[in-house]
């Protein structure tokens, strides 16, 4: 029946994400606000009542950001992030952070700077992106990354995470390690 703004994200183009604990008491919510801004990802303890935000994960160059809280074990946390630094990642992956206290602290699982370029592509086209390691070109970044970003937890195993961007990712190892699940668009042949 009625609203009321508990925070204030004009000035990093808005909140994009919202993620909520359900099994306890005292629960947190996650938030992340900013896209083509300095993003950010801030908590507060689910109140009724005025909440106090606290930014816990905000790294240079992190714009729109995802999150997911594991179903099976809702300490576990995950965030996506799309960079908003200039360069090929831009709009594309910036990085994969997961928190095992509630969103408190995170610890990056993986970057654009991962060795493994697979790793690097879940917010970009990787069929363009593979275009030179495949033998049909050269290779370019399309990223959306700013539009195209979202995870998500299996509901019993906290480590098998699936991110979308264009194409949809699965990591079996919390997020560490990626394989490409899906194929847009890709004729073989």
């Amino acid at each position: 029946a009625s609203w009321a703004r508990v925070y204030d994200g004009t000035a990093v183009n808005g909140c994009m994400d919202l993620a909520i604990q359900t099994d306890r008491a005292i629960a947190f919510v996650i938030a992340s606000c900013g896209t083509f801004a300095q993003g950010s990802v801030r908590r507060a303890i689910d109140t009724a009542g005025t909440q106090t935000w606290t930014q816990t994960l905000a790294v240079a160059g992190q714009g729109r950001t995802s999150l997911a809280i594991a179903p099976s074990n809702q300490n576990i946390i995950y965030a996506m992030a799309a960079s908003t630094q200039a360069g090929s990642y831009s709009n594309g992956l910036l990085g994969v952070w997961r928190s095992a206290d509630s969103g408190r602290t995170w610890t990056q699982r993986v970057s654009n700077a991962s060795p493994v370029k697979l790793n690097t592509l879940l917010l970009s086209n990787p069929v363009i992106a593979a275009l030179t390691e495949c033998g049909f070109g050269t290779s370019s970044f399309l990223n959306q990354g700013w539009y195209d970003n979202a995870i998500a937890v299996d509901p019993a195993n906290p480590d098998i995470v699936w991110g979308g961007g264009i194409d949809l990712f699965r990591s079996d190892d919390g997020g560490a390690n990626w394989g490409q699940a899906s194929h847009g668009w890709f004729t073989r042949g």
